[in-house]
């Protein structure tokens, strides 16, 4: 872990196997609490215990930050913002469907500072695709990203339709990969040394995967529930209904380009 960017894992209600939201403290004289996820005020009041020491040697907070709506990552929103009595800052798409009001509203681009010495330098990229407000935090000295849910060090990424687009997280990955980022810090599990090959990683198991979709697609057509009988024979049953949605968010892009349509509730090809 880097200085300036602390990890504090919160137990949430997340999609198995993982167990917890990562929330990250960035920042040393100025400080950024990004996705207080937990609903449970004793875990939330372990986060503010590890903040109060650092206000206690010096340190302010300046806001809470979310990277998307998620209620794993939102949980303690209201709690943490209340009792720092700091702002919350998100993307529009976040702000519409969180309940605490939202003091700035992130755009892609846009340059977060928190003094220090050095200072840091935190750019707001804007990446729709696992959720339409989503946004990643990029240290402009380091290149290290808190990341949210674009990828994970356990567990895998959903997408979700209409909410989930896979064209537009598939752009954000590469997007991500192409900078290039350097040490990703995920939502979900330990931080990853290597980004730009864990994006890759990610790059090319939705493309495999996209690949095996359309091959399970035959020439009369098939149902979204045969097509996933069919693409994810390996994959636990009781993960069948995200398997599922995963499914059509791959069927959607195909359909967007072209090479896959609907026909009375049946996918064919063309």
């Amino acid at each position: 872990y880097q200085r300036g960017v602390r990890v504090f894992p919160l137990s949430t209600a997340t999609l198995p196997p993982a167990t917890h939201t990562n929330a990250y403290v960035l920042g040393e004289e100025e400080l950024l609490i990004v996705d207080p996820g937990a609903r449970d005020e004793d875990e939330v009041a372990r986060l503010v215990a590890m903040v109060e020491g650092l206000v206690a040697e010096g340190a302010r907070v300046k806001a809470v930050v979310l990277t998307h709506h998620h209620g794993d990552h939102t949980g303690g929103v209201r709690q943490v913002t209340e009792h720092f009595g700091v702002p919350l800052w998100c993307h529009a798409r976040t702000a519409d469907r969180v309940e605490v009001p939202t003091a700035r509203l992130l755009e892609d681009g846009e340059v977060l500072e928190l003094a220090g010495r050095p200072p840091q330098r935190w750019r707001v990229l804007y990446t729709p695709g696992h959720a339409r407000g989503h946004v990643c935090l990029v240290d402009e000295r380091t290149r290290a990203g808190v990341v949210g849910d674009m990828v994970g060090g356990v567990g895998s990424i959903v997408i979700d339709p209409p909410e989930g687009d896979m064209a537009e997280y598939l752009r954000q990955l590469a997007r991500l990969r192409d900078l290039p980022v350097t040490t990703l810090y995920a939502a979900h599990g330990m931080a990853i040394p290597d980004g730009p090959g864990k994006l890759q990683e990610y790059l090319d198991h939705r493309a495999a995967r996209e690949a095996r979709i359309l091959e399970a697609v035959p020439p009369e057509g098939v149902t979204l529930a045969e097509l996933v009988a069919r693409a994810y024979t390996e994959t636990p049953p009781f993960l069948l209904p995200v398997a599922e949605r995963s499914a059509l968010a791959v069927l959607l892009k195909l359909e967007g380009e072209g090479r896959v349509r609907e026909v009375s509730g049946r996918y064919v090809r063309g």
